[in-house]
């Protein structure tokens, strides 16, 4: 993974790995869930995430994450199981979790056979694929918090956007403490923004803010201190919408800065002092979005216009 939603996708997994080895890893309950070193760098190869499952049927469970094509997809799956095997000496399952369908189009069905230069097959590999946009959008929200973000993204959660991420939200509230609240719901921002558009985004999410009780929600009392301090102390309700507006502005900077800085310490590694400030300090959504794009076109960070 090495796109604006990874950081989101690897908070994901990380913090609830209960959660995704329930989903695809379906062999009873009881097992114990251990996240394992992804790292294969001896031969410079990085799996997105890997666990090892202890119980009755013990192994490890490798984990895909594909948005798009990959015309070299295939041969790493194959590569990143005979590996893993090797370095942790368990049966290793591979599931490729596609999250767009044009990453479909370079990861055809299990399983792949490859074959020598006389045309003879010399080696048949299984793997689980998981189109996500097939799942149901009901079924992914009940796995919990960890995987419900995912739901957005779903064939199903199409007509019924709303719907969906109130129950999402739901999930979010009942089984998170305030802490993860705002990293969640920031999560599922991201991850939307691989189906749909800014605006459609910006307006969905507006709708969870005024859903949020603010009492109970860390994300809902943020936005209210940064936005609408004046107007809560005067007790005016235009003070309050004014300053309820103001804060999902400041939001939304603050989450297009972070993307920004993920992408770039993706592609470059550590982000200069001089262009940390300027992004910290810059107030255009806009201009923002657009230094997202050019990051994923430019070779060197010096070349980023902001």
């Amino acid at each position: 993974m090495s796109k604006p939603f990874d950081s989101a996708m690897k908070d994901l997994l990380d913090g609830y790995a209960d959660e995704w080895v329930d989903w695809l890893w379906p062999v009873g309950e009881g097992n114990t869930v251990e996240p394992l070193s992804s790292d294969l760098s001896g031969i410079q190869f990085m799996a997105d995430k890997v666990f090892r499952i202890s119980g009755r049927q013990p192994g490890v469970l490798h984990i895909e994450v594909q948005s798009s094509r990959d015309e070299r997809l295939t041969e790493r799956l194959l590569v990143y199981n005979a590996l893993l095997r090797h370095r942790y000496h368990l049966p290793v399952t591979t599931v490729v979790l596609l999250l767009r369908w044009e990453a479909i189009l370079t990861c055809p069905p299990s399983p792949l056979i490859f074959r020598d230069s006389l045309g003879g097959e010399n080696l048949r590999f299984h793997f689980h694929r998981v189109p996500l946009w097939t799942e149901a959008a009901e079924s992914l929200i009940a796995r919990g918090p960890g995987v419900a973000p995912l739901a957005l993204l779903t064939d199903d959660a199409v007509q019924r956007l709303p719907d969906v991420l109130k129950e999402l939200k739901t999930v979010v509230i009942e089984k998170t403490g305030p802490a993860e609240q705002k990293h969640l719901l920031h999560a599922a921002r991201l991850l939307a923004g691989l189906r749909y558009n800014d605006d459609m985004i910006s307006e969905l999410f507006r709708g969870v803010i005024d859903m949020i009780d603010w009492q109970d929600s860390s994300t809902y009392r943020a936005i209210l201190q940064e936005g609408t301090a004046l107007g809560m102390a005067q007790g005016v309700a235009q003070g309050v919408a004014q300053g309820v507006a103001q804060g999902e502005l400041q939001g939304l900077l603050k989450a297009r800065r972070q993307d920004l800085l993920d992408l770039l310490q993706e592609r470059f590694g550590e982000v200069p002092e001089e262009l940390l400030r300027k992004i910290e300090q810059h107030t255009d959504v806009e201009r923002l979005r657009a230094a997202l794009r050019q990051t994923l076109r430019i070779q060197i960070i010096d070349d980023l216009r902001i």
